[in-house]
């Protein structure tokens, strides 16, 4: 198996901040979800964190996987904003895994989960960076032990 290593595309990768819970209070989950894929296109790339991840990839020879609860309908774009911001190329020298549908509004960390088993499936994960608590403390449920907690206000990596 390859050994691989998985992040986090939303305030991690891409700074989302500006278009994540904008919806109106009394908003549902789906109204959140139909405002941010309205406003994905413009998320800026995180450049501090790209940095990071390329450095681990050329120091520790592992193979970047994408594990986003985007929803596949916003795949193309997802694909550009890897692209374009580092050497990565989609389905070469990275993979990306996202929401199988817009119309699921399950939590982050159940599509997450999900998208795991299909991970487990092909690689050996070796680390996990998020910048969510609960999608991390799933990850070291399944096995995972070094899971990093990323932020992006201060760009500090914290071992859970």
């Amino acid at each position: 198996m390859k050994k691989a290593f998985i992040i986090d595309i939303d305030n991690c990768w891409l700074d989302s901040r500006l278009w994540i819970s904008k919806a109106p209070l009394g908003s549902t989950s789906e109204d959140e979800w139909m405002i941010f894929y309205r406003k994905v296109y413009f998320c800026k790339p995180n450049k501090e964190f790209i940095e990071d991840i390329l450095k681990i990839v050329e120091e520790k020879q592992l193979f970047p996987i994408f594990v986003t609860a985007r929803s596949g309908s916003v795949a193309t774009q997802t694909i550009l904003q890897i692209q374009q911001n580092s050497p990565l190329i989609v389905g070469n020298t990275c993979a990306l895994y996202m929401r199988p549908s817009r119309n699921d509004y399950r939590s982050s960390e159940e599509v997450k989960r999900d998208l795991l088993m299909d991970v487990l499936k092909e690689y050996e994960i070796e680390c996990v960076i998020d910048d969510t608590v609960a999608n991390l403390l799933m990850f070291k449920e399944h096995g995972i032990s070094n899971v990093i907690h990323y932020d992006i206000q201060t760009h500090d990596y914290n071992r859970i």
